[in-house]
């Protein structure tokens, strides 16, 4: 049997140990997957580039990232192109190592997210780089 990686041990002990409830409805977080040719997953952990704000100094996180490239073509070659997020899964740990807060996006509709896109050179890797957090204001701001 292989050797699970850091983030699937966290993963399936998140799945394992941890449901959220909204209203009535319990629901387990969602596995995140990319569905069409343009969706791709960036995935960040305690080492990369993640901000939280309104929390204590030695909380840290686990951010999953779905987002998608689009093309807007026309006959004479390519009109417009961009990328724009599209979910955001996160786990947030303090510094026991036990998970004290979780976020979907696609389950929690309150969160707002705001993708810093605009300088993006498509002649080079196209991915988020970085992330803030902002627990108190529920936004999450997503540097390109």
């Amino acid at each position: 049997m292989k050797d699970n990686t850091l983030h699937e041990k966290i993963l399936i002990a998140a799945l394992a140990a941890t449901r959220k409830t909204f209203g009535e409805e319990v629901c387990p977080p969602s596995i995140m997957k990319a569905d069409g040719d343009n969706e791709f997953i960036t995935r960040f952990d305690m080492m990369d580039d993640i901000t939280i704000y309104d929390t204590d100094d030695d909380n840290y996180a686990n951010v999953s990232i779905k987002w998608e490239a689009y093309f807007e073509t026309r006959s004479y070659g390519i009109k417009d192109a961009g990328v724009y997020t599209s979910q955001v899964q996160i786990e947030i740990f303090d510094d026991n190592d036990n998970m004290i807060e979780q976020i979907d996006t696609s389950i929690d509709k309150q969160w707002e997210i705001k993708d810093d896109n605009y300088n993006i050179n498509f002649g080079g890797k196209v991915h988020p780089t970085s992330i803030e957090i902002d627990l108190k204001k529920k936004k999450l701001y997503i540097y390109w």
